[in-house]
């Protein structure tokens, strides 16, 4: 077998962010690198020669990425993929190298609105390079020198995607090209459509749980840590907030009287209580109507999904904010 074929295999997690870490700081030590213009036309025509074999490509990458970051990974893996050739591969066929590249930094742009780590991203690249060069090893399997170039083409090639990736997580996006914009609006207004969500916990992990939780999945999160701070935020953001997640104990104002004061403000408003204690007479009586359900902690992120798209779809869907009185 080939000996690029090693490099084609996935590595340890650990070893392979540090591959991708050492190569970043050794491209951002340097000025951009640029493709010639024998690399572009010869990148453009390995992917022509490769391109009936693209859905293959696509295929072992989303697996080994799934293998990688687990549940974590399928939540994100239609964002993340935004940046693979499938998204562009007109505009690379065609040798238009400078739109896609911008449109990696406009998309990246939006991944990181979601706080989805950039080691993901990065990874997520790396596995497609390392697909994407397993074809061209059976492509090019009996000419060693072809190869040998196209190797060395993607691999400077890929260098530049990761660079425009860290310049959009920097906020750096510089629009440019009809596809790529195309992509970042379609790309927000899946994210406009989910709703805002106000969390209530005193417990930081807790918090941050349900925060990090909602904000990959597309959801604006308001946090707090007291009843006083959430009553406030309800009323200063009255007209978007969606639903309250309620932790049933907690100190100073406990989660009942809070409750209390949301039905009394809103009556209208959809509430998830969650709890570490098991559901008792007292919390029963709380969960009325179809507006009202309860989740135990620790959750699943499974769960905690399932349970905000069915409180939503039984009462008019999350993500419809009231309308604002005149």
């Amino acid at each position: 077998e080939s000996p690029w074929a090693e490099r084609c295999d996935l590595a340890e997690p650990i070893s392979t962010i540090q591959e991708i870490e050492a190569a970043l700081a050794a491209t951002e030590a340097s000025p951009t690198r640029e493709l010639t213009g024998d690399q572009t036309e010869a990148i453009r025509l390995h992917l022509n020669s490769i391109a009936d074999r693209l859905p293959l490509i696509i295929e072992a990458w989303e697996k080994a990425f799934l293998e990688y970051g687990g549940k974590f990974a399928a939540a994100i893996l239609d964002k993340v993929a935004l940046i693979n050739f499938d998204k562009f591969m007109s505009l690379l066929v065609n040798g238009d190298f400078g739109a896609y590249f911008r449109a990696v930094r406009n998309v990246s742009t939006v991944i990181n609105s979601y706080r989805i780590p950039i080691h993901f991203v990065n990874h997520s690249i790396w596995l497609f390079k390392n697909k994407l060069l397993r074809q061209l090893i059976d492509r090019y399997q009996e000419d060693k020198e072809a190869l040998h170039n196209a190797i060395h083409d993607f691999e400077d090639f890929f260098q530049i995607v990761l660079s425009n990736v860290s310049q959009g997580f920097r906020g750096e996006a510089s629009l440019g090209g009809i596809q790529s914009l195309v992509e970042l609006k379609e790309f927000r207004e899946v994210k406009e459509r989910k709703g805002c969500i106000l969390v209530v916990d005193d417990d930081e992990v807790t918090r941050r749980a349900f925060g990090d939780t909602l904000e990959y999945h597309g959801y604006r999160a308001l946090i707090t840590e007291n009843g006083e701070q959430a009553l406030q935020a309800l009323q200063d953001n009255a007209d978007e907030i969606s639903l309250v997640i309620l932790d049933l104990f907690m100190p100073d104002m406990s989660g009942r009287e809070v409750y209390q004061q949301i039905s009394r403000l809103r009556p209208d408003m959809k509430v998830l209580i969650s709890s570490g204690y098991p559901l008792d007479s007292d919390i029963q009586q709380l969960l009325t109507g179809d507006r009202v359900d309860f989740i135990g902690k620790p959750f699943k992120v499974e769960e905690f999904l399932s349970k905000i798209r069915s409180i939503s779809d039984e009462t008019g869907g999350i993500g419809q904010p009231r309308e604002k009185k005149p």
